[in-house]
């Protein structure tokens, strides 16, 4: 599991490098985008599932 953290801390420094805004924003944005993220996967599930009633199967 350790490993997965290293990767995650190293992802985490590259990504800081690359923004000029403050760290309250970043972090916003950071977890704004985690949630879009999350959205999209539970869009996909639900459509994998027949479970959107407007849609049906609409992924698979």
């Amino acid at each position: 599991m350790t490993d997965a953290w290293e990767t995650i801390s190293r992802l985490a420094e590259r990504l800081e490098g690359h923004s000029t805004l403050p760290r309250d924003q970043r972090i916003l944005l950071q977890l704004l985008k985690i949630q879009e993220e999350a959205g999209e996967v539970a869009e996909a599930v639900i459509g994998a599932m027949g479970q959107n009633p407007r849609k049906g199967n609409s992924h698979t």
